[in-house]
């Protein structure tokens, strides 16, 4: 599905520069295998409204050549969580609707 809500130039002042940019994306971008399976977790069905992190294994931030092979590789919502978790930020995902999810990505706040 496309990941919608934003501009290039948003997007580009966004990773250059940090601060905090919301993305519409559907269950499928979140995960691509299981679709919207992750809603039914124990974990995460309580916060679906709230807000939720599903933050990449640390094995894609701290390996130098799984970072470039998910930025290379990874699909275009890959590449935007491998980036900003590897800047040291965040994604806080709330559900919106029918498997459509806010997607609050953020890093270099002060």
């Amino acid at each position: 599905m496309a990941v919608t809500g934003y501009t290039q130039q948003q997007l580009s002042d966004f990773l250059e520069n940090g601060g905090r940019l919301t993305f519409k994306v559907h269950a499928s971008d979140i995960d691509e295998t299981n679709g919207d399976a992750f809603e039914r977790s124990p974990s995460i069905a309580p916060q679906l409204m709230s807000g939720f992190e599903l933050p990449p294994t640390s094995i894609v931030i701290d390996d130098v050549h799984a970072y470039v092979d998910a930025q290379v590789r990874g699909d275009f919502w890959t590449r935007i969580v491998t980036a900003v978790y590897a800047k040291g930020g965040r994604i806080v995902y709330r559900k919106t609707g029918p498997q459509i999810y806010d997607a609050e990505a953020s890093w270099g706040l002060r």
